[in-house]
């Protein structure tokens, strides 16, 4: 646990030390805290499961510190940040992601440039744009000793400090000597600072320089007179800080009492608190949101003085899966007390089991990379919907097809004039999407009424095909249900249809849906004289009863825009403008949830609890049909198929804002609906908000307010009853203002419905245009478990909100089961399902459904009303994150140079226990251990991890042994004496290879034993004969190995364990990789082995060339060259980073076998004895190489697989071919260290099984 000095932070770090130690203490964990920057060393790390950081103010990690840690979290790693230690490494763009954020106005902020220029030549990839675009990762390059790079500002402004940071290649390429200079016109310059002798000891270095100055300039010029001795100058970023930037005084955080919403109900920092939790603490904002790029465990909702522009899903504690390790960040924990909460420290506690590995968690499910947006159903064929109708919704059936629906557009056009005979005729398609296939079908198309197009409300027409969903037992009888205006059965006289609800038959095997298939089961009259409000949406429950959703079929025109209750309009008779004629008519099955139960034969019943049972209620003025009243356009209902409760959606009326006289303004609403009732469309909205009636003699005239509790219909279109059952509240409700508005009472139980009175409870839900979607609730029991698409258990029980208008409104809502009144919290989706106008964006949400993959589906709607777009599509959105981590790991390393042993590594699986199988009997219970086989062949390999909670987990892995390189000699070999035993391939290995003969031997006898161990087990296992047996051992007896001082001992051996004495001087980096070699990453860099320094030695190892496509790997070993930490005062290092003290003082022997490029081959020992290519030993790039280097005295002799390709004295008096490089003369010595050279990102090179000797 890291923190700075305590009397220099403002966060309570010695709360924070107390607290930590004391959950550590309990909870199995020792805790060792430290202010020591020094701590943080590759070794040190090596120890520890996790590191905690907490503020840190006036500490800097140096470039070697940050490395370590860096390293430490490339090896799987923990890491817990609290709060401040956001602040840390302000430079570091590394650490800024371990974190996942920055603390608003923390961090200085450069002013912005309009345009960089430079001097001199620059590489088409390293331009001075490179310099001020904000990534160290590039740079700006000039194939020049000096140069200079001016910035034109946007706008002028007085510099106070600026900042250099280093580049990523040599460091002879930084600046040394420089001016900055400013100027008002670009012409004449004002020198503002001058510096000499500067140095950058790290790679990706931020350096910055404090200038007097108070004169605003529109133009800066960095003028680098010198470098630090190379032939180029380069810099990563060169940024300009003006006082507005840097004298940022600290904000005083007040303390306050604001909700947390624990949004992730399954990580183990969060799974045990409640659903909310009401905390004080002094809360943080970031300088950017980090949602989607980080996965949010809890959330902060806004204060009381939040706007609707406030975040209201701001991330408070987050989590990733990060550069192979595991980091958590709270930003909790500002205030002494606080460290005292239970709560808080259950959540830490949870964060520290995560991160050290002890316990598995979940930390990529709201990552948006982790999802894929792909478009499934292609653009149509032109003059045809091949592809996709007006998109309408969509079912898919047990077997994953996808059946999508279009409401009427058709190709040809929309027929307008009721004089037509075919007016309105529509195209009501039904397409499928195979999963199997990946192809989309048009399986039928119905004739429909509603495609008279766009218009006014006596032109537009919202039927059509409106719903579709297959029967319970689909996967037998391939029943499909549909909710559809038949065209057929359209009054042009009287301008009425039938809403139908039909069943069809699908056959599989062609596939088609035949319409004489048709069976009608339930039909009802509905005006199409006016617009609008058909409704949509069909579910079934677990009992076989099917929903229906149908829209109130009037226009709320005639009432301003409010409550749809003007009697007076009407068309033969019928009136289309009063609601009370249809929703809340209890004779009507307009505007209402229609629940039946339907038989095989084409009947339906009705379910007992309905809201008008058979009996209870006069025939003549109720439906049965009738399962909930009192909504207006449904857009969608779903079935949650685990608790059977029904999710649904309705569009409201059109006024923009609330009316002191008429009511409230449209509210869309969404509300999950457990039994039969009243939802209160056209008495009251929201939460029982009423609406003004009007009189039934003059329409115009406005009476009394409505009664919500006891709503009546006396509407003289009502052909139902007066007396209603009450309204009920609805969960969500918002308006283009906000999201649940509420109102002070006028006095007498009305709200004052004044817009700047209103509490927005939800302000940030709005709209505008808006129209909202009800969409799926994600439940893992209806998903595959062998789905590698499926989106993760975290959305378990979520349920998801869309808005065909408005992209803004895309959340995920989780409720309390206890109390369904409200909505808990809601989660942003916009980053995993993003708006937007293409084939990964969904534009308009229309319909949404996950399938029995997992995999969410959504139609979109795309742009227009009742017309068809080239965007309208099929879309589905997949989960590509993995599981849990840390994830059960096993792997398996033969030891290089002990060929029947193999390393075996699971500590990377996190847990607390394990258990090895290793395949032939025997066990171990070590995270990492070595197995001897008593023979070649194949084993598989079982590990069982067992985690703090009691969990485990299983993962196997090859553990057969095998050799690095094997021994391609037709016989046996000991040293030089030949044996005659024919060398047999033995699988992985040949016979050879199982005996060490180069190893380091303490004595003769011990060789022999091993070798009489060895071959008595291919004697038992009839690899040998006896007498072979016998010349062997008779060999090996001869060859005197092990009699005196001599043979390999291996320093890298394909183990982590073997690293533990190599070093990583900046930049890149090596890898382990699962097959025993490590891999350069980026550089300019050097891994060296500071195990032991060597006199005269010789060095083998196997190297190979993996760079990518035509290019070739420019590495090379280093020999020779002192400590890179601490060289001393040997005149070579001076002024040197760690990598270029080995390029300065030693001597790199080149590896570089590419035809064309840098001109010093393979062999050569670089800028003193150049090769070229064909000197011996080639092998094709991508394959394994022996190269041995031997350096006795200052003779230098090196060997490409077996052929000696160089040879060349270490004499004094040699200059290096690269200027201002040390000559032999400082370059005389009789020993050093050794190391290996990674150059740069595209120069991937591979090394393993690296031997030295003494000579």
């Amino acid at each position: 646990m890291f923190h700075g000095a305590p009397d220099e932070q403002t966060d309570p770090v010695v709360a924070a030390t107390a607290a930590l130690t004391e959950l550590g203490a309990a909870n199995g964990f020792d805790v060792e805290a430290t202010s020591d920057p020094a701590m943080l060393s590759e070794a040190t790390l090596g120890e520890y499961r996790g590191v905690v950081m907490l503020s840190s103010e006036g500490i800097e990690l140096s470039g070697e510190q940050e490395a370590a840690l860096q390293a430490y979290i490339n090896k799987g790693g923990g890491f817990l940040g609290v709060r401040d230690a956001a602040r840390a490494q302000e430079a570091s763009k590394w650490f800024e992601g371990l974190v996942g954020a920055r603390i608003k106005g923390a961090t200085m902020t450069a002013e912005k440039v309009a345009e960089a220029t430079g001097t001199g030549r620059s590489p088409a990839a390293e331009t001075p744009a490179k310099a001020v675009d904000g990534d160290p990762n590039t740079k700006w390059l000039t194939f020049a000793r000096t140069g200079q790079l001016t910035l034109r500002m946007e706008k002028p402004v007085a510099v106070v400090k600026y900042g250099i940071t280093s580049a990523n290649d040599s460091a002879g390429r930084d600046p040394k000597n420089w001016k900055l200079q400013g100027s008002t016109d670009g012409q004449t310059w004002v020198d503002l600072d001058t510096r000499t002798d500067e140095d950058f000891p790290q790679r990706f270095q931020p350096r910055t320089f404090d200038v007097e100055n108070e004169t605003e300039y529109g133009w800066y010029r960095l003028d680098v007179t010198a470098n630090s001795g190379d032939a180029e100058v380069q810099l990563a970023e060169l940024s300009i800080f003006g006082p507005d930037s840097v004298e940022q005084p600290d904000p005083e955080i007040p303390l306050e009492e604001r909700t947390v919403d624990l949004v992730d109900r399954q990580h183990p920092a969060t799974a045990d608190l409640p659903l909310t939790w009401d905390r004080e603490d002094r809360w943080l904002d970031w300088a950017d949101d980090p949602t989607g790029d980080v996965h949010t465990v809890a959330t902060l909702e806004p204060g009381p003085d939040a706007g609707p522009t406030t975040n209201p899903f701001q991330p408070l504690s987050w989590c990733r899966d990060y550069d192979g390790g595991r980091s958590f960040f709270t930003g909790m924990g500002g205030t002494p007390e606080s460290w005292q909460d239970e709560s808080f420290r259950e959540h830490l506690l949870g964060a520290l089991q995560w991160t050290t590995g002890v316990v598995r968690g979940d930390c990529q499910a709201t990552i948006a990379s982790n999802y894929k947006a792909e478009r499934l159903s292609k653009v149509n064929t032109a003059g045809t919907l091949d592809q996709n109708g007006e998109q309408h919704g969509l079912t898919i059936a047990p077997d994953g097809t996808v059946f999508y629906i279009g409401r009427g557009a058709c190709a040809t056009g929309p027929i307008v004039p009721w004089s037509d005979p075919n007016v309105g005729l529509g195209c009501g398609t039904i397409h499928q999407w195979d999963p199997e296939t990946g192809e989309a079908k048009l399986l039928t198309t119905l004739d429909v009424m509603g495609n008279r197009g766009s218009g006014d409300e006596l032109v537009k027409n919202e039927e059509g095909l409106l719903g579709i969903v297959p029967d319970p037992d689909f996967a037998t009888n391939h029943w499909l249900y549909v909710y559809w205006m038949p065209h057929e059965n359209i009054d042009r006289e009287r301008r009425v249809g039938y809403r139908t609800v039909s069943r069809f038959t699908y056959d599989p095997a062609t596939p088609t849906i035949d319409q004489s298939t048709r069976v009608d089961l339930l039909e009802w009259e509905t005006q199409i004289h006016s617009c609008c409000h058909a409704g949509g949406g069909m579910a079934f429950d677990s009992k076989g009863n099917l929903y229906i959703g149908s829209g109130d079929n009037n226009s709320s025109g005639g009432s301003s825009g409010y409550s749809g209750n003007n009697w007076t309009q009407e068309y033969a008779g019928i009136s289309f403008q009063d609601a009370r004629r249809t929703s809340g008519n209890t004779n009507d099955l307009n505007g209402k949830i229609l629940r039946i139960h339907p038989e095989d034969d084409g009947t339906y019943t009705i379910p007992d609890d309905n809201l008008f049972p058979v009996g209870e209620y006069p025939a003549d003025k109720t439906r049965p049909e009738i399962y909930v009243m009192g909504v207006r356009n449904i857009s969608r209902l779903q079935i949650d198929p685990d608790t059977d409760w029904l999710t649904a959606a309705w569009v409201g009326p059109d006024a923009g804002s609330p009316n002191p006289e008429l009511g409230p303004a449209k509210y869309e609403t969404a509300t999950i609906i457990t039994s039969a009732g009243n939802q209160g469309w056209p008495y009251c909205m929201g939460n029982k908000q009423p609406y003004r009636d009007r009189s039934n003699e003059d329409a115009s005239v406005l009476t009394g307010w409505y009664d919500c509790d006891n709503p009546k219909n006396t509407s003289p279109r009502n052909t139902g009853l007066v007396d209603l059952p009450p309204v009920r509240d609805n969960m969500i409700w918002y308006s283009p203002s906000g999201g649940g508005p509420v109102f002070p009472d006028r006095g007498n139980g009305i709200p004052t419905y004044e817009d700047d009175e209103a509490t927005y409870t939800i302000p940030w839900l709005r709209g505008g245009g808006q129209a909202v979607m009800s969409g799926p609730t994600y439940r893992a029991s209806q998903v595959d478990p062998e789905s590698d698409v499926a989106w993760p258990s975290y959305w378990e029980g979520k349920w998801f909100i869309g808005d065909q208008s408005n992209s803004n409104n895309r959340v995920a809502v989780t409720v309390d089961p206890e109390n369904l009144d409200a909505p808990v919290f809601m989660e942003d989706l916009r980053q995993i399902i993003p708006g937007g106008r293409g084939d990964g964006l969904l534009q308009s949400w229309m319909d949404a459904k996950f399938g029995p993959d997992g995999a969410l589906y959504l139609v979109d709607y795309a742009g227009g009303f009742f017309s068809l777009d080239p965007n309208q599509k099929l879309m589905r959105i997949t989960y590509q994150g993995g599981a849990p981590t840390p994830a059960p790991a096993a792997s398996a390393t033969s030891i290089q140079g002990d060929p029947l042993t193999v390393q075996f590594t699971g500590a990377r699986s996190g847990g607390v226990s394990y258990l090895w199988e290793f395949g032939d009997g025997s066990t171990s219970r070590q995270a990492n251990p070595k197995h001897k086989y008593p023979r070649v062949k194949n084993y598989e390999a079982k590990l069982t991890v067992t985690y703090a909670d009691g969990s485990k987990a299983t993962v196997t892995t090859d553990g057969s042994p095998s050799c690095t390189l094997p021994d391609e000699r037709e016989t046996v070999f000991f040293g030089d004496v030949d044996s005659t035993v024919e060398n047999r391939d033995l699988g992985a290995c040949n016979i050879a290879d199982l005996f060490q003969d180069e190893k380091e031997w303490r004595t003769h006898a011990r060789f022999l034993a091993h070798v009489e161990s060895v071959a008595k087990g291919l004697y038992d296992d009839s690899r040998i004969s006896d007498r072979e047996r016998a010349r062997l051992v008779d060999a090996a007896a001869r060859s005197q190995i092990g009699a005196y001082p001599g043979g390999y001992r291996t320093i890298f051996d394909g183990t982590e364990a073997s690293l533990y004495d190599w070093f990583q001087a900046p930049g890149g980096k090596f890898t382990l990789e699962p097959g025993g070699s490590i891999r350069s990453q980026g550089g300019l860099g050097m891994l060296w082995y500071a195990g032991e320094e060597l006199g005269d030695f010789s060095v083998k190892l196997l190297y190979r060339d993996v760079s990518a496509g035509d290019h070739y790997a420019n590495a090379g070993v280093f020999t020779r060259f002192p400590n890179p930490n601490e060289p001393g005062d040997v005149e070579c290092a001076e002024g040197q980073s760690p990598a270029w003290v080995a390029i300065s003082c030693g001597h790199e022997i080149q590896i570089y076998d590419g035809p064309t490029g840098e001109p010093q081959k393979t062999g050569s020992v670089y800028n003193f004895d150049p090769l070229g290519l064909n000197t011996g030993g080639e092998k094709p790039k991508g394959e394994w190489n022996e190269y041995e280097i031997r350096v006795v005295g200052q003779q230098y002799t090196i060997i490409r697989n077996g052929v000696v390709i160089n040879e060349w004295e270490n004499s004094p008096g040699q200059q290096s071919s690269r200027a201002g490089d040390p000559p032999t003369d400082l370059r005389q010595f009789d020993s050093g260290f050794i190391g290996l050279q990674n150059h740069g990102n595209a120069d991937l090179i591979e090394f393993r099984d690296i031997r030295v000797a003494d000579l």
